[in-house]
């Protein structure tokens, strides 16, 4: 559900220019909800700075697990341990999780269901794997692109962009895959609400006229009944709010070892050419 504070959603900076596609338009609601996404992250910054202070708690145990699987995941990936690419990483995996996760808020809806944030987020992926491959050898990281021959170099840099694409419209695809679900249940428990309010009503009733006054132990199979009933009620806000969380973290993972795949290619590569001008 989306949360509007406008008249208007879209700013078009450059229509004076003529340029006035959807390329070239900001859409405010999906700004609103990127700063509720970062929000989010400096919540979960704060957070943290209070527990690591405390002693030894489920929090802090949550958040060491996750490190520690990261930087894990970063050394089988590399081979070893790099903590730029392991901040690049670990930061990449979080903001795209939290913009995932975000519309668990209450009318606040993804960013990532806005191709610009997807494309912006597989951009930023794209410019630190070729900062590493440039770190790593300098220019001569061109070379990379001109093989096996030089005439290549326009394919080659249009296969190395393609993943900007690809990842963005990956998770994009995603994102708004599972909002159209979200929404069509929605729309089914819409068209089902007054059928479901009375069986809420009458479910509540039972259950109270139940277990105030009669033994559970006695009626076991109405025990079981009664707890179905009830789980029933809220299957639907645990299946949605399941289905995020689920949805949000395995794109964000996603992101996050593609990202680490793509350096850890370069990286290779770059170890591979060094290796070959030594031999000659």
């Amino acid at each position: 559900m989306e949360f509007e504070i406008f008249d208007y959603h879209d700013i078009r900076p450059l229509a004076k220019f003529g340029l006035t596609g959807n390329f070239w338009t900001i859409n405010l609601m999906t700004i609103i909800y990127t700063w509720a996404a970062m929000a989010m992250i400096a919540g979960l910054v704060g957070l943290t700075l209070y527990f690591i202070r405390k002693p030894e708690n489920r929090f802090v145990f949550a958040l060491k697990t996750v490190v520690d699987f990261l930087a894990n995941l970063t050394t089988e990936t590399l081979g070893f341990f790099d903590e730029q690419i392991f901040y690049f990483t670990a930061g990449i995996f979080l903001f795209t999780l939290s913009c995932n996760l975000v519309s668990l808020i209450p009318y606040i809806d993804e960013p990532t269901k806005d191709l610009n944030t997807t494309l912006a987020i597989g951009a930023a992926s794209f410019i630190f794997v070729q900062y590493q491959g440039f770190k790593k050898m300098g220019l001569k990281h061109i070379n990379e692109y001109m093989e096996p021959v030089f005439f290549l170099l326009p394919l080659n840099i249009i296969s190395e962009l393609a993943k900007i694409a690809s990842m963005g419209f990956r998770l994009f695809g995603n994102i708004l895959g599972g909002s159209i679900i979200m929404m069509l249940v929605m729309v089914i428990m819409e068209a089902l609400r007054g059928q479901f309010i009375v069986y809420a009503i009458i479910t509540a009733v039972a259950a109270f006229v139940f277990y105030k006054y009669c033994n559970i132990h006695k009626y076991s199979r109405l025990n079981k009944l009664m707890v179905a009933a009830i789980g029933i009620l809220v299957i639907f806000p645990c299946l949605q709010i399941f289905f995020v969380l689920m949805e949000g973290l395995i794109q964000a993972f996603v992101v996050a070892i593609l990202t680490l795949t793509y350096t850890s290619l370069v990286i290779k590569n770059e170890d591979e050419v060094s290796v070959e001008g030594v031999g000659k």
